[in-house]
Order: structure tokens, then sequence, then C-alpha cells
């Protein structure tokens, strides 16, 4: 089972995530900030395959870099808020994906899309809307 760890304020997006990565087969956990996931990593030390972070979070960037030095085969997805108009592409990053409407029903697919794709070693850069 892949691990994943979703990062972003929003937490009810962070919480509907986990939960559709969770029905499709990956073991996701969820953290409200970089210093809330620096303190789970630390405390529970899991393999992540891959880190889903918003890229605006105070402290996204050292968390990312740590994060590469400790699981260099890790994958990460920076997400920006959507209507942004250009996502902020964080260091070390495998994907850039701008967050959709995800309380729409055909978000979940799309979702678990990007993160089979990133997880397969795909370049996404910069993607806005759909994939």
């Amino acid at each position: 089972m892949k691990t994943i760890l979703v990062v972003d304020n929003d937490l009810g997006f962070v919480f509907w995530l986990g939960q559709i990565l969770d029905l499709a087969g990956y073991e996701a956990y969820p953290a409200k900030s970089a210093h809330d996931a620096t303190l789970f990593m630390a405390q529970f030390r899991p393999l992540v395959n891959l880190l889903i972070i918003n890229s605006a979070l105070d402290g996204a960037a050292d968390f990312v870099a740590g994060l590469r030095q400790a699981q260099p085969e890790a994958k990460i997805m920076a997400i920006s808020g959507a209507g942004e108009s250009e996502p902020y592409e964080l260091p070390g990053t495998d994907a850039v994906y701008e967050k959709m409407d995800w309380v729409d029903q055909s978000a979940k697919n799309m979702w678990v899309e990007r993160v089979e794709r990133t997880l397969l070693g795909h370049k996404i850069e910069k993607m806005c809307g759909n994939p």
C-alpha cells in the first residue's frame, strides 16, 4: 500500500482528498501545516510515497527539502489555490496542480488520476484546472 501525506490548511479539502485516496487503495494522512507534517514525520517516521502540499504554506519549501533529503524516492505534488494566476512551484516537486473545486463529484476521479500519474513518475508541471 502506498502512503500519501496531504498538507493543506483547508482541512475540508485535506479530509475529503484523504477519504478519496483511502477508497482508491492508498493510505492517506492529513496535516494542516508544514509544522504539523514535520511533527507527524518525527513521531511516526512513515515511508512517504507521495507528498501533496499547498505550495503557499509557511515552511512548505523547507518541508519539501527535508523530505527530499530523508526520502529521495518520494514524489512531491505541489498544489495551489484555485484561481491563482500562476501556481507556485516549490523546488524539488514532481508535479504542480491547481486545486479545483473539490466538492464537485467529477473531481474525485481527476485527483486519483493526478496521484497515479505523479506516482508513476510523469512530470506534470503547472497544470491548472483539469489534467
